[in-house]
């Protein structure tokens, strides 16, 4: 079992607040995209947003979603790019994007973006772009190195640095990202910070073959043996996984659960602590290194009072996942959903302000 110095339910007791997984669902990200519209209201960088986002998009809480609609994107044999609305991924959050021109820039985005990354395994590469949404840090690390296992040039860290490159400079994006827009960088920031602040979309645990916690940049183990559990996403809990656990925030702080009644009031709780996240400072592009490396500190409690079983005999194979005490740490999870949608809230929309002040 892994442990870390504090127990998660500890840690935020005093906090008042199957598939491939999609940080935070398309809720999730309309949230942060909503809280940070109201954050940067009135500011230049509310008119910048809404020039380069135009009349259709108009909102971060729309424009929030959209790397998540570029998965629907899909290759045929014949080498075509084609926007498929009854995909997998799907869903009402991506009617906004399907006009003539959005599904076109969806199309040509992923086309740029789908061989631009080494493959796995002796596999050609593919879907590039769906590496943009994550890392996989060991939680044993206490922050966000390029030198960490679960790190590369094409994750969400890297990802957000080269959105903010074309948002002040203008394009073309550095290689390996290809962002031929302010509009494609801007809806990749909107989502990408949201990605960063979700725990299991930076934080990772390597398992042993007999199911203990390791380190894979400790060098105890030989790197052939050490199992990835891709953020929880081969961390099975019943028909779902861990990750996607995370990935589903509680009704009660969709847009639609604070609309009205106590909802309105638990917004305003909510907008008043993103206003007093503490500010940044310094280059801009080191901004995202340091709330990966929080997120990763996060991380580590969000793996405290599990077990994990072998499914299987592969190394390909999944994991069960037992619980000390289910009910306390899914309250304690949701607190923390609602900590960190808060936190990439604030810090999406200090890092529009300064890119546009």
């Amino acid at each position: 079992m892994f442990h870390c110095r504090l127990a998660l339910v500890c840690v935020l007791a005093g906090f008042v607040w199957h598939t491939p997984a999609l940080a935070w669902g398309h809720p999730g990200h309309q949230l942060v995209g909503s809280l940070a519209d109201e954050l940067i209201m009135g500011t230049n960088a509310s008119k910048k947003v809404a020039a380069i986002l135009g009349p259709q998009i108009r909102s971060l809480q729309t424009a929030a979603t959209w790397p998540d609609c570029v998965r629907d994107v899909q290759r045929s044999s014949s080498g075509t790019f084609k926007y498929n609305d009854h995909s997998m991924y799907h869903s009402p959050a991506c009617v906004p994007f399907e006009g003539a021109a959005e599904r076109k820039r969806m199309e040509e985005f992923a086309r740029r973006n789908w061989t631009n990354c080494p493959g796995e395994q002796g596999k050609p590469a593919s879907e590039c772009h769906k590496q943009f949404h994550f890392a996989d840090v060991a939680v044993q690390h206490r922050d966000y190195k390029r030198t960490w296992a679960g790190t590369s040039d094409l994750d969400v860290v890297s990802a957000i640095q080269a959105a903010i490159g074309v948002l002040r400079n203008g394009p073309p994006a550095t290689a390996p990202f290809s962002i031929k827009t302010k509009k494609e960088a801007l809806f990749m920031l909107a989502h990408f910070v949201g990605d960063l602040h979700q725990p299991l979309h930076v934080g990772a645990i390597y398992l042993a073959d007999d199911g203990s916690v390791v380190n894979p940049d400790s060098g105890s183990i030989p790197l052939a043996e050490v199992m990835q559990t891709r953020g929880g996403n081969k961390l099975e809990i019943g028909v779902s996984n861990l990750h996607s656990e995370w990935d589903d925030i509680p009704s009660s702080i969709t847009l639609n659960g604070l609309k009205t009644g106590p909802g309105k009031k638990r917004r305003q709780a909510m907008i008043a602590a993103a206003r007093a996240v503490e500010g940044m400072t310094g280059d801009l592009t080191l901004w995202p290194v340091t709330w990966a490396s929080d997120t990763v500190t996060v991380a580590q409690n969000s793996f405290t009072g599990l077990r994990f079983s072998r499914k299987g005999v592969l190394k390909s194979g999944n994991w069960v996942v037992q619980f000390n005490d289910q009910t306390g740490y899914d309250n304690a999870k949701e607190r923390v959903q609602q900590q960190q949608l808060v936190k990439a809230a604030a810090n999406l929309a200090q890092l529009l302000k300064a890119i546009w002040p």
